[in-house]
C-alpha cells in the first residue's frame, strides 16, 4: 500500500471521528435560521453546512465551496486533496434533493464569517466540539 493510500485512509478515519463528534454537538441553536424549524434529531445536519465546513477546514485544511440547491438555497462543503468532503449532505436526503457539486464557488473563511449569525453559530459549535474533547485540533 502506497503512502498516498495510507494518508487517504487516515484522513477518512479522522473525518469519520470528527463527523461523529460534531453530530453530538449539532442542535437547533447551531442550525441556520431558515432551517431551525426543520432541524430535529432525525435530521441532525439540517442547517449545519457552513459551520461544519469551517470546522473541517480548520482541522484538515483544504478549501470551502458553495453550491446552489433548489435555486434559492446554498450549501457548503469542503475539498481536501481533490476529494469532495460533505459531512452534511444527508440533510437533503429527507426531501430527496440530489446534490450537484459542479458548478461551485470557492468561498473564504472570512466571507462565511462576515455573516454575524453564521459567526455566532460557528462559535457555539466550536465551543461544544472543544468541550466534548474534539480529538482533532481546531
Amino acid at each position: 500500500m502506497g503512502k498516498e493510500r495510507i494518508a487517504d485512509l487516515n484522513l477518512i478515519e479522522k473525518l469519520e471521528q470528527v463527523s461523529n463528534e460534531l453530530r453530538k454537538c449539532y442542535s437547533k441553536d447551531t442550525a441556520y435560521p431558515k432551517c431551525k424549524e426543520k432541524w430535529n434529531v432525525n435530521n441532525l445536519t439540517c442547517g449545519q453546512c457552513a459551520i461544519t465546513a469551517l470546522i473541517i477546514q480548520e482541522c484538515f485544511g483544504g478549501t470551502i465551496h458553495r453550491i446552489s440547491v433548489n435555486e434559492n438555497e446554498t450549501h457548503y462543503f469542503n475539498i481536501i486533496n481533490g476529494n469532495i468532503i460533505d459531512l452534511t449532505k444527508e440533510q437533503f436526503d429527507v426531501e430527496n434533493i440530489k446534490i450537484e457539486y459542479e458548478p461551485n464557488e470557492l468561498v473564504s473563511k472570512e466571507k462565511i464569517l462576515s455573516n454575524s449569525n453564521t459567526k455566532e453559530r460557528y462559535n457555539i459549535l466550536k465551543k461544544k466540539y472543544l468541550i466534548l474533547g474534539g480529538k482533532n485540533e481546531i
